[in-house]
Order: structure tokens, then sequence, then C-alpha cells
């Protein structure tokens, strides 16, 4: 380490007559000293005396302090006694001369302030120098006593510190800058000369930022002065403007002042500052510097000593996934495509895969899960958050940078090229999680050339992709968009959780299936709900039985908290204790439809993810209530498979555009889960276009339509009013089923259906306008009276309740 000081005494062609020893001091206090000595070699008149005295010892400070009394004490001279006869004696005399003193008459001097033949007031030169100034070298002269040397110089210095160019004759205070900075380089010589300590734990701090960033001599050497520019040890003298240590750069242009005084301090000349700053130097690569010359805090904070370090390398090993890859999206092309890429990519080249859409569908998990399928690391870049050991917890960035997205966008890029370095040894990928402020913040030309700058392969996850440019998205080597699972989708993701935290048997296949439609967390939300209720288990405060109430609750508040909307169990079950087509009032034959739909059915388990859309479009429709909708359920479980609902409240948006997109995402929820797509309340989005009056009436139309013609699987629209459709859409409806009110067959069938156990009078078969849906209603207000209550003669009359509230404008939508 002492080497590293010799070397710079060298290069400062700075002696010692003394031996050297070590100093003592730490390596940023010798820096500063360093400077100084190139400062003050060519500018003397900069020296700060304060900042001299405060770094000098004790010798060289009572030798300064010694030299300036030598040097103003005559100007301060005591002066006789005038004699009474003599009043006459021209008292405006000047001198001839000023003799030299030295040391051995200092004592004579105190000794002439007590001499009767003296006034007590000396004569003050104030036509030269401040009174105030020569006062107090008068007085260090009187009081410096051999006990009382220190206390008397330090009242000096305090004076000598506080005085400015305008308290004495220019002269006199360029000879007081000249004393001052010679004292200073004689003590700079001494102390560099000597070196450091070799365990000085701030040199090793110093090695760790080389080797971290990989700094060449002259890029560390720059970045250390800019560390300790802003120390008040490198202050210079206030009347040197040019050395303002507070500047800043404004608008991005270079300072040719600033950076002749960085040139004055660190011996670099301006050319091989424009090299270091430029932007091709690491430095700027690295945005170890800014625009205006600052460092980054991480930096500034660890090579100060106050944090251990681990927030410069911002990254850090991702935990393992919660579910494996190939219940997660084993059966999916892309991610299998995604995966292969990764498996047979070579390290010379780069490789950008992005992940996006809405939050919680599963991105990070995924990428966890390709990184432990492939056997490697996967090292996730830091957020907004980092361990600071030394500062007792974390603290967001927020407090540590003014301005915090452009640091925060500086920070991350940084941590992507540390990862990358990191990986050159050890390969791995490289997680970007929330990478919307670094696609959207950077200049496009900076971030397209940090992408191919890039030899790891990085895997950007984002929510949003609106305001990306496209210069930057064609960067990407691939991309998977997210969108919400599917009901099956997240049963396999819940077992899968419920296997690796050992819990296969926390709940039964039916609380399984209230999960995953009621709550439809992601496998992050349910892993943590999952440890929290086997916690409250194992240590007695529930039981077994509550095992399932206490998950619900507990993915209650976290879906609430994420802005998840919960779903409902009643729509992938019946309403009806059984059912059956018999005895539902509808057009045409029942077994054709079950036999096309079937048969379309084996044609849609053969269609792959390339293959022209074929669709099967069906349209339901009639008086509300009379089974359109438990004729979907009965289909979809007919079929095997899954069932999607969505009614207007889930598509209709109230910002412009908004429609379309949710009528989108559901056909490619669908098209992706391979589910019947159920849209009620369809004339809602089918109206007819002829008696539009608003743009949007038109384009939710328009949309639909489109998405019908590019589906594949079955779509089922449900429409009370089938006269105000648009005629194009009706026409796109393979399958037209009508739905009317029951005949009096079909309300026997009803009745026992729902009440088995009382017989039907004659006087409710014969009632108009009944539906299925007044047999459900009153089912459902008598459901839990006792059986004694549930006669002929009260079932009828809550039937003829049904009616009466019956509205014949029942079922007109709402909305636009």
């Amino acid at each position: 380490m002492n080497t590293y000081f010799k070397n710079i005494s060298k290069k400062l062609d700075l002696y010692s007559q003394i031996k050297p020893q070590q100093s003592g001091m730490t390596f940023s206090t010798l820096k500063i000293l360093e400077y100084w000595a190139r400062i003050l070699i060519k500018n003397p008149e900069c020296v700060n005396r304060d900042v001299a005295v405060r770094l000098m010892d004790e010798d060289h400070t009572m030798a300064f302090v010694n030299e300036v009394v030598k040097k103003f004490r005559f100007y301060a001279r005591p002066k006789k006694k005038r004699a009474k006869k003599n009043k006459s004696q021209n008292l405006n005399g000047t001198e001839e001369g000023i003799p030299q003193i030295n040391d051995e008459e200092i004592q004579e001097i105190c000794e002439n302030f007590t001499n009767n033949n003296f006034d007590e007031e000396p004569e003050m030169r104030s036509d030269v120098c401040n009174p105030r100034f020569l006062r107090a070298v008068n007085r260090y002269i009187e009081e410096a006593k051999p006990n009382c040397k220190q206390s008397a110089a330090s009242n000096l210095i305090k004076v000598i510190n506080n005085t400015d160019s305008d308290d004495m004759a220019p002269h006199l205070y360029q000879e007081l800058q000249r004393i001052a900075s010679d004292y200073f380089m004689t003590y700079i010589n001494k102390t560099i000369s000597a070196g450091i300590p070799e365990d000085d734990p701030s040199f090793k701090r110093v090695l760790r930022v080389k080797e971290t960033y990989r700094l060449k001599d002259d890029e560390l050497e720059l970045l250390l002065y800019l560390w300790l520019r802003e120390s008040p040890d490198l202050e210079v003298e206030e009347s040197q403007r040019s050395f303002l240590r507070h500047h800043r750069f404004r608008d991005n242009d270079t300072n040719l002042n600033s950076l002749a005084n960085i040139s004055r301090a660190t011996g670099f000349s301006l050319d091989e500052l424009g090299e270091l700053m430029g932007k091709n130097s690491s430095l700027k690569r690295l945005n170890l510097v800014d625009d205006q010359l600052d460092i980054p805090q991480e930096v500034a904070r660890f090579l100060s000593g106050f944090s251990d370090g681990t927030q410069m390398k911002a990254f850090k090993q991702a935990p393992d996934p919660t579910v494996d890859f190939q219940q997660l999206q084993g059966k999916n092309p892309d991610a299998k495509l995604m995966l292969t890429m990764l498996k047979n990519h070579h390290h010379d080249t780069p490789l950008n895969i992005l992940l996006y859409g809405v939050p919680g569908t599963g991105k990070t998990e995924l990428a966890k899960a390709v990184a432990k399928e492939l056997n490697v690391p996967l090292w996730e870049i830091s957020i907004d958050m980092d361990e600071d050991t030394n500062s007792g917890g974390r603290f967001p960035m927020a407090r540590r940078y003014e301005n915090r997205n452009m640091s925060v966008l500086q920070y991350r890029l940084r941590a992507i090229t540390l990862a990358d370095w990191h990986c050159e040894k050890n390969p791995g990928l490289i997680l970007v999680d929330e990478a919307d402020l670094v696609l959207n913040g950077a200049e496009k030309g900076i971030l397209n050339k940090f992408f191919e700058s890039l030899k790891t392969p990085v895997i950007w996850i984002s929510n949003s992709m609106q305001y990306v440019e496209d210069s930057t998205r064609r960067r990407f080597d691939f991309s998977m968009a997210f969108r919400p699972l599917a009901k099956d989708e997240r049963l396999s993701v819940l077992n899968s959780v419920l296997k690796t935290q050992d819990a296969a048997d926390f709940l039964t296949e039916e609380e399984k299936l209230k999960i995953v439609v009621e709550y439809p967390a992601m496998a992050g939300g349910l892993t943590l709900a999952l440890q929290h209720a086997k916690q409250l288990l194992e240590c007695g405060a529930t039981t077994p039985q509550e095992n399932y109430k206490t998950m619900a609750r507990l993915l209650k508040a976290h879906t609430r908290l994420m802005g998840i909307k919960n779903g409902n169990l009643k729509e992938v079950e019946s309403h009806a204790p059984s059912y059956s087509l018999e005895g539902l009032n509808i057009e045409g034959s029942t077994s054709e439809i079950m036999e096309v739909v079937r048969n379309y059915d084996q044609v849609w388990s053969a269609l792959e993810e390339d293959d022209a859309p074929n669709s099967l479009n069906i349209l339901l429709y009639g008086p509300p209530g009379t089974g359109k909708t438990e004729f979907v359920r009965h289909l979809a479980r007919s079929l095997g498979r899954n069932l999607i609902i969505k009614r207007a409240s889930d598509l209709l948006g109230m910002f412009v555009g908004q429609t379309e997109a949710q009528i989108a995402a559901a056909f490619e929820e669908a098209n992706r889960t391979k589910s019947i797509l159920f849209f009620d309340e369809a004339d809602s989005f089918l109206n007819n276009r002829a008696g539009a009056f608003q743009n949007h009436e038109v384009s939710k139309v328009n949309e639909l339509l489109t998405q019908m013609e590019n589906f594949k699987g079955i779509f089922i629209a449900a429409t009370n009013f089938e006269k105000n459709l648009d005629p194009a859409s009706s026409r796109r409806f393979a399958l037209k089923l009508g739905f009317d009110y029951l005949k009096p067959t079909g309300v026997r069938h009803i009745w026992n259906v729902f009440f088995p156990d009382t017989f039907c009078p004659d006087s409710v078969a014969n009632l108009p306008m009944l539906t299925p849906g007044d047999f459900n209603a009153v089912n459902g207000r008598l459901r839990y009276f006792p059986a004694s209550s549930k006669t002929p003669e009260r079932i009828e009359a809550e039937l003829r309740k049904e009616l009466r509230n019956k509205d014949s404008h029942a079922g007109r939508s709402m909305g636009f």
C-alpha cells in the first residue's frame, strides 16, 4: 500500500529529508493532500488556511504561527511614552526601516509590553493591516509563555483563518498565503512520503471498487477525485472563484473552467479528461459519472465507509420457483420455444427475451422455472431496495437520490452490466423484473446499444409496453404475452404449490376448485397464503376443518390488495338441483344440436395453433329466465370443456377502446385455454349499427365480429332481444336456438326437478309465461323452510308472485 503513495510522491516531484514513517492517516486524507499538492504547486494563492491548519500536525501548525508572528509583529510595535515638555514634537514621522528580529528576540518583545517605558496600547499600522489582526499578533506575543503556547496559538489561528484579502494590503495578504502554502506543502511532502498503514480499510474499499467495476488506473483516479471533491478539506481560498467546489454542469455542456480545476487537482490533461468522461468510456458506460460529474451514491457511501458494499453489486440470485416448468407452462409452445432458445444460446451473442402482460400472471415465476429447468442460476436485478447491513436495514433508493427515476435507471443498467460480467465465468440468466422504467426511460440509442453489448441471456419483465419505442421492441429476440390464467391452469398451479409445500392433503378437491374459481391468485399469492395457513395449523391456532376457511380469508385479502377481481363458483356450477334439456321450450331439435356440437368438438380438439380459424358460433335468444345460461353450462359439462362466462359488466369499459380491448382479451383467453366462450347479454355488444349515434357503439360491434371470424372454438351469445341484433352479426351464427316460456308439460317437468316430493297442480301447469328461472327463484326462497311449509299452495303462490313482478320491459340492456 505504501508503494501507491511513493509513486504519487515521485510524480509530484516531492522529497523529504526526514526518513519516512507511517503517517497513520487514512487513504482518503492522503488523497486530499495529494490534490492539494498539485493545486499549490501551480497556484499557492489557493491555499485555504483553515483547511491547512486542520490537516497539519501540531509541529507544522506552530511553525506556521511563529512565522506569521515574525512577519506581522512590526506592524504593531509598542510606542514610547511621550515627554510632556515635547508636546510640539512631530508625531507624524515615518519609520526609516523594519529591522529583522530572530526567534531569541520574541521574549524581549514580550517584556516590552510590560515595561513602563511604553504605552499600554501599541501603535497599530491600520493603513496596511486590520487592527484586529495586529492586536491578535500582539496578544499572542504577550501570552506565548512555555505553558500557554497552544492556547495562545489557538486564539491567533482563529483570527488568521477569519482574515480575508480586504483586511490587509495586497502584498501582505499574498505573503500570508505564501507562508501558509509553504508550511502546508512541507507537511504534505512529509506525510505523503510516509504512506498509509498496511491494514488501512479505506484503501481496501478503493481496491474493491476498482475490481467490481473493472476500472483502469486513470478511471479509478478520476472517480476518487469526484468522490472527494465535495469534502470540506478540499475547499480552496474563497477569493479564488475559479475553484468553486459546488459548481455543476448545466444542459449537458462541458464547462472548461470546471475541467481545468479537475485537471489541476488530478494531473490529467484536458484531452485525457475528455477521454475518461466521453460516451465510450467505462465510467460513462457504467453510469459511474453523470452529466453533473456526480458519482453514484452507493459508491460514495461505500468509499466513505457508511456501507458494506452490497448495494454496489445490485443483483442477487433469485429463489427457486414454487411451480416447476412442466406444470406451469409445459404445454405452452411459446414457453417451450423460449426454453429451447436459452438452452442453445451461444455466449458471444446477445439474447433478450421479453415477458409482458398484466400483473400477477406468472411472468416472474416462469423465469425462475426456466432457470431451474436449465439448471443455471437466475440473477435478479435489484429494483428499489437493497441490503445495507451497516445502516440497520433496507433503504429505498428514493431516499438516496435527488432525481429518483434517472438514478434508478442508471443504477439498474449498471447492475445488469455487473451481472453480465459475473456470468462470464459462471453461466446463468439475468432477470430484470419491473423493467418498465428501463424500457421507457432510457434514450433509444443508448438502450439499443446496451442490448447489443450484453452477452448473457436477459429476461425482461414488463407490465405494459405502451410507451416503449418500436426500435426498442425490435431488439427483443423473443417475446411472450401473458393473460390471466384460466380455471384449469390455476388449479394446476395450486396443486403444484400444495405439493411443493408438502401439503397435498391440505384441501379437498372441492375446496381446491372453490379456491381457484373464487380467488384467482397466482403462485406467489397461493404460496404465501398456504404458508401462513400451515403455520396457524401447526401452532394450534386453527383446526384441519378450518384449512379452507383460513386460506380463503388470506387469499381474499391478497386479491383485494392486488386489485384482482374475485370469481364466483356459481358461474361454473348449475343452479338447478339436476339439469337436462327435457322440459325446455326450445325451437328445433336439441338432439341434433348436441350432435353438431360434439362433432365440432372433435374437430376443435385436432386444431393446431397454426391452423386456419374454425369456429362454431351459437346464438341463444328468448325471454329472461328461459334456460339459456343453464343450457350453456350443460353443454360445457357434456363436452368436458372449461366455460368462460362474460357479461356486459365484465366487458364494457368507461374509456375509449377499453371495451374493444376487453372483448379481444376474452377471445384470447378462450383460444389459449381451449374453453367455451359465452357472452351473456350479448345485445349490449351486437346492437344494430344503423341506429348508432356514437363511434364506440360501432367499434365494439366491429371488434366482436372480427374476433368471431378469427376464433378457434365454440362461441355462444345469449340475448333477450334478437330483433335488436345487427344483421351482419346474425349471419355469423351457425346455430340459432330460441328459448320460450314453458309449456304445461315443461312446467310439470321443471316442478319435479325442483320440488320432487310435491305434486304439481294443473293450475300451475297452465300458468302462462313461466320459466325455469321462476322455479329457481322460488326454490331459493323456500330452500331452508321446513318441509311442511313447502305445500303446492305455497309454491303456487310464490310462482304467481314471480309472474306479477315481471315487467314487459324486463331485459332491456343498460349502458350507453
